[in-house]
């Protein structure tokens, strides 16, 4: 089938950084159809260059390099283009494309396979053909990419990517002037970790970080606030917008000055989309679902943990010190995923750290 490289080729014409994703992992030949692998040679030659690629770019460049045959150039590359599905998917296309190809080069191994088995001389044994079997068929899945490793300069590609981004696009700007100098901004796919004593204020910093990203930027976060309760967050966040006490928003207030004030301050939040999920000790497994289905609806930009130690375990047998490590690992994982911040709160003393 080639539409899975139709849809490749859609998408590194309407999103470049696409490209420089998957360039590691295909070449002209794996392509079946000769048309898109002479495509994707003027492709890679544009974006090696630094030049821009559009439909109509690449429509200037084809138009004498590429054979069309009956085939209108301007048309089948605004049509791919038009056509290009969204381009967190290039990656699973690329493999499409890869796996296709290998399976192609499989089924022409196996022709020359019996024709050599045919013609080899009676003294080749057939733990020699063995041998030559072997060799070719890992001549076919002999690329790097197999071993799951990237060169150091593939690894350069994403940080140019994301260095070709603005600021705002490639992490979520922190409140404090001391937090973005010792840890800059909050980039997707990382862990933080903010630890401390009790009392030190982990969890008003983690508030106030979220509700800058929420207020200033529109991000959309979601805050497991496991050691408080939702209106305790909501407390804090009121006391901090209006000046008053969070101890007296908690006892409840005498005047209808204050009242007005606190009724103006929770208006004033309506946009901003920070939501708070309060359940007692929640598995990581319903943090992943929560944030999941956050992240189709709203587009979940930011994650916060208060704190990790209050994670319920996914296995009651486990250890203490066990459950915590996988959890990490865990939600490390989800950070990935999910390609968004995940910031957690860990408490810092004598039995925290036993």
């Amino acid at each position: 089938s080639t539409s899975a490289e139709r849809g490749l080729l859609g998408i590194v014409i309407s999103d470049n950084s696409a490209y420089f994703r998957v360039r590691h992992e295909l070449v002209a030949a794996d392509f079946i159809e000769p048309l898109h692998g002479e495509l994707w040679i003027l492709v890679r030659d544009l974006l090696d260059a630094n030049r821009q690629l559009t439909a109509s770019t690449l429509v200037h460049d084809a138009q004498d390099a590429v054979v069309w045959g009956s085939i209108r150039c301007s048309e089948y590359i605004h049509q791919l283009a038009d056509e290009a599905p969204p381009s967190d998917v290039v990656a699973g296309l690329a493999r499409t494309v890869k796996d296709l190809a290998r399976r192609r080069r499989l089924v022409a191994l196996a022709d020359e396979l019996r024709q050599m088995a045919i013609d080899a001389p009676a003294s080749m044994t057939s733990d020699e053909l063995r041998a030559r079997a072997d060799e070719s068929v890992a001549a076919i899945f002999s690329d790097v990419s197999d071993l799951g490793l990237r060169s150091i300069a593939a690894v350069g590609d994403s940080v140019l990517e994301r260095l070709k981004k603005k600021e705002s696009e490639v992490g979520i700007i922190q409140p404090l002037v001391a937090q973005r100098d010792l840890m800059g901004a909050l980039l997707p796919g990382k862990l933080y970790m903010l630890g401390g004593p009790p009392g030190s204020g982990k969890s008003a910093l983690m508030l106030q970080t979220m509700l800058y990203a929420c207020r200033k930027y529109g991000k959309v976060a979601l805050l497991y606030s496991i050691e408080m309760d939702e209106e305790e967050q909501a407390e804090r966040s009121l006391a901090a917008s209006t000046g008053l006490n969070a101890g007296m928003l908690a006892r409840g207030i005498e005047n209808d000055r204050d009242y007005e004030k606190v009724w103006t301050a929770n208006e004033a939040e309506r946009p901003t989309k920070l939501y708070i999920d309060g359940h007692a000790s929640p598995t990581v497994a319903r943090v992943r679902g929560r944030a999941t289905r956050l992240k189709k609806l709203e587009g979940l930009d930011l994650l916060g943990v208060d704190h990790v130690h209050y994670l319920a375990k996914e296995d009651p047998r486990q250890p203490d010190y066990e459950a915590l490590d996988v959890n990490l690992k865990e939600l490390k994982q989800l950070a990935k995923d999910l390609a968004i911040p995940i910031i957690l709160i860990c408490e810092m003393g004598s039995g925290a750290s036993r």
